[in-house]
This record gives structure tokens, sequence and C-alpha cells, in this order.
């Protein structure tokens, strides 16, 4: 069995972003935010998904740039799939098979109660894996229910795939599991500070990363849980996780 901490979700330090989802730190109430879709993909004939749909979620401010633009919606929790490509689609191509699992984490936004300019990184969705399939091989008949078959790219990506979870031990958090903290490394504690798991889930909790102390502030490296049955019993053992089949 392995897992893998995946980084989703609107986010001001990815090129097009400027925004995070919302979320509140004391309820753990979130809005689930996806990334803008990529300028050069264009939506097949009604499967597009703009950020029109995020009117009426509290807390949400898309910028006046994107608010005609349509959303990269991965994971798609209405359909329990995950799709991705190049380096990231390889890693998941290679490392992961049947009955493994992904462990998405996005970072979130609470103006009411964290400092100026601090973020919530938290645990948001958590997927069982059914079946990894290549993105060219899905039926037409599916293209509707992952961000990268809705869309047609004049250059398909390398190595794209895409995710089908177990539908019955999967989906969107119904309240997210903070697990950051901003702080430099520990084998470097005069370096700069950064997002990192918490130091004390990985000590007491999950055990170590496939990640310098946790790192989990930038996504191009899918991060590998290296006691992944660790993480599974801390996960089992919170009492309000409930996992819903929903974006919203």
């Amino acid at each position: 069995m392995r897992g893998l901490l995946v980084r989703i979700g609107a986010d001001k330090g990815k090129a097009g972003g400027e925004f995070n989802g919302p979320v509140n730190s004391e309820t753990r109430e979130f809005v689930y935010v996806p990334i803008p879709e990529a300028r050069e993909r264009m939506a097949r004939q009604g499967m597009e998904r703009p950020y029109t749909l995020m009117q009426g979620h509290e807390g949400v401010r898309v910028p006046h740039h994107l608010q005609h633009s349509n959303m990269h919606l991965d994971p798609d929790f209405g359909y329990m799939t995950y799709g991705d490509e190049n380096g990231r689609g390889v890693r998941i191509r290679q490392l992961m098979s049947p009955g493994d699992f992904l462990v998405f984490y996005a970072a979130l936004r609470d103006g009411n109660h964290t400092q100026a300019g601090e973020l919530v990184y938290a645990i948001v969705g958590f997927y069982v894996i059914k079946e990894i399939l290549n993105a060219r091989d899905i039926e037409a008949d599916r293209y509707d229910e992952n961000a990268h078959t809705r869309c047609v790219a004049p250059c398909p990506p390398q190595h794209e795939i895409v995710v089908r979870a177990d539908p019955d031990k999967s989906g969107r958090l119904e309240r997210c599991l903070p697990i950051g903290s901003y702080r430099p490394a520990c084998n470097a504690p005069d370096g700069p500070p950064r997002y990192r798991v918490r130091r004390d889930l990985l000590t007491e909790c999950w055990g170590e990363l496939s990640v310098n102390d946790g790192y989990i502030q930038r996504s191009a490296y899918l991060p590998e849980f290296v006691h992944p049955d660790r993480f599974l019993k801390w996960f089992r053992s919170i009492k309000d996780v409930k996992l819903v089949a929903s974006n919203n």
C-alpha cells in the first residue's frame, strides 16, 4: 500500500491565481475553489465549468479577470476522478496501484482568524484508487467526468492520466483537517520558514514524508507517505471526518 499527498485548489502562488479558497478555522468549513483552466485548452461544447458556478459561496472573491473564465475542476469529487500529466502523471502511474490512496490538500485563507498573509494548509479530500487510465483512452461518453478529458489541448500533454476512485471510500471532506505550519526545516533552524506539515503530526502520527521535513509549499513533486499505514490509522481515528461526493 502506498499514499501520495497532492496539492489542489486556487492559490495565489500559482500562475493565473491571485486568490485562495476560504476556510473558517473554527468550524473547519471550507469552499473548494479550483485553479483556472489553462488558456490554451478549449472546453468541449457543453462541458465548461465557469467560475460563475462559485457565485453564492460565502467568502469566495474571484478576481475580475477570471470571472468569465473556466475552472480546471480537478479533482472532480462529484465523479470521483483526478487527472494529472507530465512528471506528476508519471509519478502516479509508476508508484500507484488500485487500493493505494491520494490525499488532497489545499492552501486556504481565513481572513478573520489568521495573521495577515497566513494560510491554512489543510486536507480537503481523500481517494482510494480504483483504476488509473491514460486520458487518451477514456471513452467519449465519459469525457465530462474529468477536467483532463473535458478540454482539448492543441498539443496533448505527455503522460496524461485519469484516476478513478472507489466511490464508497473516497470523497471531499465535509470539514477540512488543518495540517500545516509555517516554520524553518528542523535540519536548518536558521533558514527561511516555509509551509510544512506540523512537526507533531510527523513525529507522533504519520511518520515522515519523502520530502525534507514535511515540505508542502510547492507541488511539482508529489510527497509520498513513508508509513502509509500510520497515516491511515490517524485519518480513520478522527471521528468527525465525513467524505461526500460533491464539489460544493
